[in-house]
């Protein structure tokens, strides 16, 4: 019952914050990250949670519960992180934010394992600590490779 509360609760936070934050995006980059996000995101469990068994949500194996979840909560956390990011700003702010991010993040992940609706088998949050500012950061160059092509093609 507390996952089902903790997953519901995180939908309509993540979603509803994701549609009313001032946006800095416009509607394709909303999909155009919520879509590579998604694709990130189940490479990286295809490969760490089904191929390496290092992790997994609610139980062993592939449910669809995890899939309704994936599309209702990562892409609104991506937009708002995206949204957030400086990228007009020094380094030093940029790793800032990253670090910020990463530990909410890494907060987001207690709960989760809390709650049940993530587990970890050999997997821990020290390795969650070193791999979200990468995801983070990747996730952000993607934004900035899509307005680069997006100006290059308004040139042409």
């Amino acid at each position: 019952m507390i996952t089902f509360i903790f997953l519901t609760l995180s939908f309509i936070i993540f979603n509803s914050i994701a549609v009313l934050i001032p946006k800095k995006l416009n509607k394709l980059e909303m999909l155009d990250i919520s879509v590579f996000t998604l694709l990130l995101q189940m490479t990286v469990d295809l490969i760490l949670d089904v191929k390496f068994n290092l992790y997994g949500y609610f139980k062993e194996g592939v449910d669809l519960i995890s899939f309704i979840t994936f599309l209702g909560i990562y892409p609104a956390f991506a937009i708002i992180t995206v949204n957030y990011y400086p990228y007009k700003k020094r380094l030093l702010k940029k790793l800032y934010y990253v670090i910020i991010v990463s530990i909410f993040c890494l907060g987001y992940e207690s709960l989760s394992l809390y709650t049940k609706y993530f587990y970890h088998r050999t997997w821990s949050l020290l390795y969650s600590a070193l791999c979200y500012p990468f995801l983070i950061c990747i996730i952000a160059m993607y934004l900035s490779l899509i307005r680069k092509l997006s100006l290059d093609n308004k040139v042409r």
